[in-house]
């Protein structure tokens, strides 16, 4: 081999590398996410869910990285155009004025945090939901539709913006519950987790 041919080849091999990189790169991103998909499927096949293809009247919230599989009680606004809480410590809350679960906007679910004495309620560890964790709301039929965590955003009780999350521009769902340091002065903890979730 001459000399200029070894030194096409030293110029070659860094532009050769790059490209079987990016080339093993990318198949390494499809196949996480054919391996995600393929988890999914098989974890509904276990659950024994079927997925529906259109909005649905809430009746069970199951969150399986968490353990929760909740009753859904539709709740309205209060007086004071509050969310109403619902009523059990191990149930979840569905805004009933707001958009169905696979209609465009956010679906609104709210659970308690703890009893009021310190127990575990239904959403004591929804802080530990992470990206991409599913979320699945399930009618009376059994049938389910799937939502993935996009984000978790922590808002102070009283901020306005907490009102509005109803219209968001997808199809997704919204879980809330209370986080902070407990106020005994107003019977009430001082900010709000907010999890959002899309449709898969």
């Amino acid at each position: 081999m001459s000399v200029r041919s070894r030194r096409r080849l030293f110029l070659l091999l860094p532009l050769l590398c790059l490209i079987l990189t990016l080339f093993f790169i990318g198949a390494a991103e499809v196949f996480s996410r054919l391996l995600a998909y393929s988890s999914i499927a098989a974890a509904n096949e276990r659950a024994n869910i079927e997925l529906a293809d259109s909005p649905l009247s809430p009746q069970r919230l199951l969150i399986p990285s968490l353990g929760v599989d909740a009753e859904v009680l539709h709740v309205g606004f209060s007086a004071n155009w509050n969310m109403v809480a619902p009523k059990g410590f191990k149930t979840v809350g569905w805004l009933a004025s707001g958009p169905l679960p696979g209609e465009r906007g956010n679906a609104v679910f709210a659970g308690h945090l703890d009893n009021g004495l310190g127990f575990p309620a239904v959403f004591v560890n929804l802080s530990k939901l992470k990206k991409g964790d599913t979320i699945y709301v399930k009618d009376k039929d059994g049938k389910a539709l799937l939502f993935t965590v996009k984000r978790s955003v922590i808002y102070e009780a009283d901020d306005p913006v907490l009102a509005s999350i109803i219209a968001g521009k997808g199809i997704g769902i919204v879980l809330i519950t209370c986080s902070g340091a407990w106020m005994p002065a107003t019977n009430d903890y001082s900010h709000r987790l907010v999890v959002f979730a899309e449709r898969l």
